[in-house]
């Protein structure tokens, strides 16, 4: 599967918008079903969103716990960004930076990780 940046930077945004803490001051946990609900999230297939969150996770930029059980998926809860999430959410938050991101790979006819892609937003 690819892995898109505005999904990404979709994703991001709405993790940093839906996590929270409960009155206990516990993590308020977001589901894939609540995430897969949300207003930015309704260009992507539900595939497209949990491979986009495996990565994220794989790449600690989230803090996400999933299980599988009988060969499906049983349960997926984010609880937040990680600091280095929070750093390169903050790099692609802007429409700006994230537009000058994007020309910038269609020019070179390509795609970039996510290092080039914070990289370029930040000039």
């Amino acid at each position: 599967m690819e892995l898109k940046p505005k999904c990404v930077r979709d994703i991001m945004l709405a993790v940093e918008e839906l996590s929270d803490f409960n009155d206990s001051l516990t993590t308020k946990y977001i589901s894939l079903d609540d995430l897969c609900a949300y207003d930015s999230m309704n260009n992507y297939s539900q595939k497209e969103i949990f491979y986009t969150l495996l990565k994220l996770n794989e790449g600690g930029y989230i803090n996400m716990k999933y299980q599988y059980a009988s060969n499906a998926l049983a349960f997926c809860f984010i609880s937040s960004l990680t600091i280095s999430g929070h750093e390169y959410l903050e790099a692609i938050k802007s429409n700006k930076a994230f537009d000058y991101v994007q020309g910038k790979i269609n020019e070179i006819g390509g795609g970039a990780t996510v290092e080039i892609i914070k990289a370029l937003a930040l000039k």
